[in-house]
Formats: structure tokens, sequence, C-alpha cells
């Protein structure tokens, strides 16, 4: 449904832009702008820009894809403003992108692309080996795409304040043999519904300043970043709400800073397969697993890396907080569990009591939670939070089997529950005040609803079956 309402959408855009348009194909080999007034232009089979010649983009201009793309051997300039973005798109089911070819700039070419409020659709962005640096901010990306970026001798990549509403990732790799990057910054950036992707994914990079992922949002999310880089990766201040896998390591990698973090309703946390990890002042709650160690189907032997876990808030998940799949015994540092009381604590660590073949997990008790405890309020996940949208009450959450909806005196066209990949579980259209879903049959963990009123307006939120 999703995939028909975005061509729908597509087809709906071609024809309201069909009344002046520029078709383009071929190589440019002169100096060129693309105007508003001659906007959408519209893409018909490749289009190659040639070396020492610039392609100059100005604000509101629209081009549309059709199954091919654009290869820059030159120069690329987007005027692209606010009040006047440029819109790159194309129909879901075909395969468009641009890509900037390595002959485009020399490693010695200090330029900086700037790709800057700009709409891209079911479009990818590809920037080969030696290419440019990169700086990507302001930006919407919407439908199925990706930036895919071969780092070269000296580049930055730097990827600021986008909103990512799609299937999309960012594929980071480095030359073989490794070069370092100067450096590579992802910031206050939203990324969110990317299901069957990693929204994030590093592999071989080498950064001098190391690689730094801060103040982003990572919601439902298939794995939200995966880390196998060759330099410290630090992970900070970042919230990450209804993924399947929030952080894992999965590769050879540096060491890996988790820290200042809130990882809620998620799947799992946070996955440690074989290195340093430093996790510090997060907080880590009502997720169904929270921080698996050295997960294998089998227990391991080899001495495990330096793992430092401490001064987090660590409670109410599911299924463990803590799992360790080593032989060696292992000790945690002081946390706080939601509680003191050591009977709990021992139930949401799995080690040696559950299986004689893993090692024994010692921890400390942080008496009282501190400022490391954190919560948030978005999605809501509370009957209190509900309210102030509409006049519905959602309890208990959370929930064992049976979830009950009541709207009161509020008009509702229709409910459904989905789980966290988007499966739509059940729904009911034209509800009475009172609804119960009986989800029995369904495993704990979390599950998304969505309301629609009678205004149209919607709301969603996340529940938690224990």
């Amino acid at each position: 449904m999703k995939h028909l309402i975005a061509t729908l959408c597509y087809l709906a855009l071609i024809a309201q832009l069909s009344q002046a348009q520029t078709h383009v194909s071929g190589q440019i080999r002169t100096n060129t702008t693309w105007t508003k007034t001659n906007s959408p232009y519209i893409v018909d089979s490749k289009v190659e820009v040639a070396n020492n010649t610039s392609l100059t983009v100005d604000p509101g201009v629209t081009i549309i894809m059709k199954a091919t793309n654009i290869v820059i051997y030159g120069n690329l300039t987007v005027n692209a403003t606010t009040q006047d973005p440029v819109r790159v798109i194309a129909d879901p089911k075909e395969l468009s992108s641009i890509d900037f070819n390595e002959q485009a700039f020399s490693k010695t070419n200090k330029d900086t692309l700037q790709l800057q409020n700009m709409l891209f659709e079911n479009v990818g962005i590809n920037f080969f080996k030696n290419g440019p640096s990169l700086m990507f901010s302001n930006n919407k990306i919407k439908g199925t795409t990706n930036v895919t970026w071969e780092a070269g001798l000296g580049e930055s990549f730097i990827f600021n304040n986008n909103h990512v509403d799609a299937e999309f990732m960012i594929y980071m790799t480095g030359n073989t043999p490794i070069e370092p990057i100067e450096q590579i910054v992802i910031k206050n950036n939203k990324f969110e519904n990317s299901i069957k992707h990693m929204a994030v994914l590093f592999l071989n990079c080498t950064s001098n300043k190391g690689i730094i992922i801060e103040e982003n949002e990572f919601l439902n999310n298939g794995t939200a970043i995966r880390a196998r880089g060759n330099k410290t990766t630090t992970i900070t201040k970042n919230n990450f709400i209804g993924n399947h896998l929030c952080i894992d390591d999965k590769g050879q990698s540096a060491s890996i800073n988790v820290n200042h973090n809130i990882f809620m309703s998620n799947l799992k946390a946070i996955r440690v397969y074989s290195n340093d990890f430093d996790i510090q002042h997060n907080s880590i709650y009502y997720n169904r697993q929270g921080i698996s160690l050295l997960e294998n189907n089998t227990p391991t032997t080899y001495t495990p890396p330096n793992i430092i876990i401490e001064n987090n808030c660590i409670y109410e998940n599911i299924e463990y907080s803590i799992r360790w799949g080593n032989t060696n015994n292992w000790s945690l540092g002081n946390n706080w569990w939601g509680t003191t009381d050591t009977n709990k604590i021992d139930s949401a660590i799995i080690d040696f009591t559950e299986d004689f073949k893993l090692g024994k997990v010692s921890y400390g008790i942080m008496a009282k939670k501190d400022g490391s405890c954190k919560t948030i309020t978005l999605p809501p996940t509370s009957i209190q939070e509900i309210k102030k949208n509409k006049d519905v009450s959602i309890y208990p959450n959370p929930y064992s089997n049976i979830v009950t909806f009541d709207f009161g005196t509020t008009s509702v066209l229709s409910i459904s529950l989905y789980d966290i990949t988007g499966r739509e579980l059940v729904s009911k259209t034209n509800p009475n005040t009172n609804v119960k879903f009986d989800t029995e049959n369904q495993p704990s963990g979390v599950y998304i609803y969505k309301i629609t009123f009678s205004d149209k307006t919607t709301q969603t939120g996340r529940l938690i079956k224990q």
C-alpha cells in the first residue's frame, strides 16, 4: 500500500508540472544553468556533466528522473533555499541516482560540495573515491534511496539537520588500502522508517578526528547504526525509539563510545560482538532486550574485549537488561537498575545462573538514579501524554495480552495495531467508544497503534507487551 501511494503521488506531481517542462539527456559540455522558468527538467536518459564543466541548478527547480542517472565528472552547484528548495524525484519502481565520478575531483581539491535545502525522493546519491568533501544539510529524503560515500584521502563527510523518512541507508566505506578521512559527523538528523536497511553503516572508515554521531533521532528503523570502522566511533546524545536494533558492531571495528543516549521501546538496544565498548550515562528502558554482549550461538572462550558499562540507567527491559555470552566471568560497573533488590536485578541478567556454560556476571548498584536517567515523551506512551492530544485513554501500558482503547466522546474512524516492522495485525473501522485488542498470540515486544479521527487527524504511539 505504501508503495502504491508513493507511485500515485509521483504521477500526480508529474501531471501538475507537465505544462512547462524541459527534457534533457546526453552530455553537457558547456557551463549550463537549469532555471525555475524551464522547470521541471525531465531526465529521459543518462546525463553526463563533462570534465571542467559546471552544471548550476537555480532555486525552485524540479528534476524528474526516468530510471536513469546524472553523472558528474565536472562540477555541480545547487542554489536551493529554504523558501525555494530544489526537488529531485523519481518513480519508486525505478532506479535513479546522481553519481559523482572519481574523476570529478582530485585528492588535492579542497572544495566542499554543498547539497542543502533539497528534497530527494526515490533517488540515490553516490560519491566515488577521491570525490569531494560533502556538506549535506537541511534536506528531506523520502521513498527508497541511499547515500553511498566511498572515501578518499583528506575528505570530510558532514550530514546535518536532515529529515529522512524513507527506506534509506548511509553507506560509507574507506578505500583499500585504508586512507585517513579528515572527519565524519552525523548530527541533528531524524532517521525513520528504514525497516529493511541499516540507517547508518560504516565499513573500513578511518577518520583523523574520529566518527561522531550526535543528537539524532532514530525511529522505527531496522538497524539504526552498524559501526565497522578503524577509528573511534562516538555515539552520543541520540534518541533511539522503536528500532529493531539500535547499535551493532558486527565485524571488526575500533573502540565505540556510547554515552548520554536514550534507548526506549526497541527490540534490542545494543549488540556487542567483538570490539571495545565504553557504554556510560545512557538510559536503556522498556526495550524487549537491553544489551547483548558477545552474542553467539554457543558461548565463546576467547578473551573478551574491553567493555565498560557503568553509570547507566538500565531497567524495565522485557527479556533481559544484560545478556553475557562468554565463558569468562565478568564484572559490570555501578548502574541504576530501577531497584536495589538483587533478586530482581539477577533476574534481568542472563549469565551462569541461566546457562552453566557461561561465566558469572557481577555488578554494582547505584543507590538511586542520577542525571543519567532521562526519559522522553515523544512518541506518547502513557495515558497522561495521550490525553494532551485527544480525549483518549489507553490502558494498561505496558500490558500482558489485552490492551483497551477508551475514546470517550471522541469520534473515531478507525484504529489499527502494527508490529514493529509496520505489519498490520488488527484493525477496526467505526469503533465503539471502547475497543479491546487481544494479542495473546503475539510475542512480547513493542507495538504501534494508529488512530484516525473523524476530522482526519491521526494519532500514533507505542505499546509495550510484557
